[in-house]
């Protein structure tokens, strides 16, 4: 059973969320890579495949697991790795949508021999730390999403978009 949370997040505190994640850890991408790759800064939107998808990783969280692909490319077995995924918010300018981002890890899982397998605390510390920057810098505001009401974690770029009529999807 893994942890998520929500949100919508513009590019401007996107790039100051990534800051906070790279000052303790890094950011790993995998995009069109033969395997994941460390990066500093964040894929451009819509400039490779899955530019949108990162995951978090801190070292001291101990090894991560891959999966091979049949073109021989490795991926990260994101159930059993320490890593954070984190899924970013996409703007369609052109269909004025915008989609939800999160953040999300798997904390325990089964190994190969159906034993129960918990990820560290610290993980789940990092985790709860990113979060709540996420619920600070992002308030909770209500907003209509085909007729239902709902609350969500907002940056004040979404709001603005969601004023001139963007849809969220």
């Amino acid at each position: 059973m893994g942890k998520q949370i929500n949100f919508l997040m513009d590019l401007d505190t996107e790039n100051l969320f990534k800051d906070i994640i790279l000052h303790e850890g890094e950011i790993l991408f995998e995009g069109i890579n033969s395997e994941p790759i460390s990066i500093i800064a964040l894929p451009e939107e819509f400039s490779s495949n899955d530019w949108y998808s990162v995951y978090l990783y801190k070292k001291e969280f101990g090894e991560l697991f891959f999966n091979k692909l049949p073109n021989g490319n490795l991926y990260i077995d994101t159930i059993k790795s320490p890593i954070i995924e984190f899924i970013r918010t996409v703007v369609r300018d052109d269909e004025n949508e915008v989609s939800r981002g999160r953040l999300w890890y798997e904390n325990k899982y089964y190994d190969d021999e159906g034993k129960l397998i918990h990820k560290s605390e610290e993980l789940n510390i990092w985790y709860d730390c990113l979060c709540k920057w996420i619920k600070k810098n992002l308030p909770k505001t209500e907003i209509y999403i085909r007729s239902e009401k709902y609350k969500e974690n907002i940056s004040s770029g979404i709001k603005e978009l969601i004023k001139k009529g963007y849809v969220i999807c």
